[in-house]
């Protein structure tokens, strides 16, 4: 598949989706694929608002196709700006499963930033970057440990969250912000925690790799500091029990490295040792083997597209980019609808929306 089929499926995409949009400008919501968790519509707007944004920007659309989507982009962020998305002025309302929070993390409130980010750029629409600014300041950023805390929908507080891609996209999301206070939490997060993973013989990033850096010396870390030592000792266990898993999220992880990587080119640990064993395992068979093991890879978190935009980042060559753009179409194409993304899919509402990651590799820009 080339560059120009990618940008003609996704134009093709943006067409349909037109016709699916709710009234209110939503759009479907999905179930977080393999984890079946009830999701709001929030973040396939987000995602959708964000395939509009390159149509738009494409200039391959018609006059009268341009004005739908322009319609339809602006019914998108009304709704994600509206009291359906954000009912008590705070986080975004991204989650309704029994027992987890209703902000899904950090990644829920980044996928939606990032839409209104996307949108601000293209449409100018000038609430869109406000309320993603006032939504990630929210969030309290703890300099000694280079990570943020969630904030349900209520504006309540909670814990760090721990699982590295959350914290890793949300600060790949907060730096497209151009703000001179993120980009420093970001560069903190990026020097602290980002280039200090933990990673398996292989390269791949586990998926629970340690993120906090507890201090035994202060009284207020010492519950904190027992728990992380208990999950040394587990490391092991969990190491052998997630190896597939962090397969299947792998090149999630190195997408949004991809991003920071446009913003911080000179950073040190794009030539760590670390990070080239990362990149290095990509080229592996059985990298490949495995990832069809899980169900965490392709149609979920869409392994060719995202490794695609990984090997135009970091100059991987044009092999290894249409490599991977023809897996994924291998792979997750679906010829009855003329869906790039929903075959062997266990959401197909989501895994549909999440064609957008597609257009960082479409827009010579980004």
């Amino acid at each position: 598949m080339t560059n120009e089929d990618l940008r003609n499926i996704l134009i093709k995409a943006s067409l349909r989706a037109v016709l699916k949009q709710h009234d209110n400008g939503s759009f479907e919501a999905g179930c977080n694929g393999p984890y079946k968790h009830s999701e709001t519509p929030v973040r396939n707007t987000a995602h959708w608002l964000s395939v509009f944004c390159y149509a738009i920007k494409s200039n391959k659309l018609n006059l009268q196709e341009r004005k739908y989507i322009e319609n339809s982009s602006h019914k998108a962020v009304n709704y994600l700006l509206s009291n359906n998305s954000r009912p008590n002025k705070k986080s975004f309302f991204c989650r309704s499963a029994k027992g987890k929070d209703s902000c899904n993390g950090l990644i829920g409130q980044a996928w939606t930033i990032e839409g209104l980010i996307r949108v601000y750029n293209e449409l100018n629409i000038e609430e869109a970057r406000n309320v993603a600014l006032e939504v990630f300041f929210l969030h309290p950023f703890d300099y000694e440990k280079g990570i943020w805390k969630r904030v349900e929908v209520d504006g309540n507080i909670l814990g760090f969250d721990f699982t590295f891609n959350h914290q890793l996209w949300f600060a790949a999301i907060a730096i497209q912000l151009e703000d001179a206070r993120a980009e420093k939490m970001v560069k903190r997060f990026l020097d602290l925690v980002g280039q200090n993973v933990d990673i398996y013989s292989d390269g791949i990033l586990f998926h629970a790799t340690n993120i906090v850096k507890y201090n035994f010396l202060k009284l207020s870390d010492i519950p904190s500091y027992i728990i992380a030592l208990l999950r040394e000792f587990q490391k092991p266990r969990l190491k052998k029990t997630l190896y597939i898993k962090s397969v299947g999220y792998h090149s999630f992880n190195l997408y949004a490295y991809a991003i920071l990587k446009k913003y911080f080119p000179s950073h040190g640990f794009w030539k760590s040792e670390i990070f080239l064993k990362m990149i290095s395992i990509t080229n592996n068979k059985a990298f490949l083997d495995n990832l069809d093991k899980g169900p965490y890879g392709w149609p979920y978190n869409p392994t060719g597209i995202e490794l695609a935009y990984v090997g135009k980042i970091f100059s991987l060559g044009d092999g290894y980019v249409q490599k991977w753009l023809s897996m994924q179409y291998k792979k997750t194409y679906d010829s009855v609808s003329d869906d790039l993304m929903i075959k062997g899919s266990a959401d197909i509402t989501t895994s549909s929306a999440r064609i957008y990651e597609a257009t960082r590799i479409a827009d010579k820009s980004l």
